[in-house]
């Protein structure tokens, strides 16, 4: 949890790329916060129907929170919105619901590692607990989220990180790809840096 008695800046947008399963707190250009999440079962594509074990793509909002859900704090997602609903229909599926952003299980099943590395939810956007924490404290209520469209990392050399990072003295990072990146001084999430061949691996445009 942040310190007692830091202002924590506040997101206006929150950006979620599947494709890097990075979770981004956003105000107008600048990134506040970046966060690794977990996806659903079946990341690749829109979810279309229950039972999918997809995680939406497109623009929604951030509504009803839940301090006491079977995981550590959630944010719910509105989807489906009509669109989702009338594809659904036209199918003669049930859309789905419940996505959520939310830490991690209360009554967990697996151990640390794996929800660490793996993608472990039904569609919903899993965090962990400390990012989680971060998440619930820096988003206002109806805030908008975009979750990019899932592009698979072609193999080789094409799948590349965002840019090299640079530290200032006054803390501040900048991405070559145009982001600019401004933590608190409260910042205690650890930064994915993008030269580590690890992130390359798993990061594509």
């Amino acid at each position: 949890m942040a310190s007692v008695g830091v202002e924590l800046p506040m997101a206006d947008r929150v950006l979620v790329r599947k494709s890097e399963r990075r979770l981004y707190l956003m105000r107008g250009a600048d990134v506040l916060r970046a966060y690794r999440v977990a996806l659903g079962l079946n990341p690749g594509g829109h979810k279309e129907r229950s039972g999918d074990f997809r995680t939406p793509e497109g623009s929604y909002r951030l509504t009803r929170r839940n301090a006491r859900s079977d995981f550590f704090l959630s944010i719910q997602v509105s989807y489906p919105n009509e669109r989702d609903v009338q594809h659904a229909r036209r199918n003669g599926w049930q859309p789905g619901g419940s996505i959520m952003i939310h830490g991690l299980p209360n009554d967990p099943r697996h151990g640390p590692a794996y929800y660490a590395t793996q993608d472990w939810t039904d569609g919903r956007i899993g965090a962990t607990n400390a990012a989680m924490d971060e998440i619930w404290m820096m988003t206002p209520d109806n805030v908008r989220i975009d979750i990019e469209r899932w592009r698979p990392c072609p193999p080789g050399p094409r799948a590349r990180p965002l840019g090299r990072v640079h530290f200032s003295p006054q803390t501040k990072v900048k991405v070559n790809e145009g982001i600019s990146w401004k933590p608190a001084s409260s910042f205690r999430i650890s930064w994915t840096r993008a030269s580590d061949p690890a992130a390359a691996s798993r990061t594509c445009r």
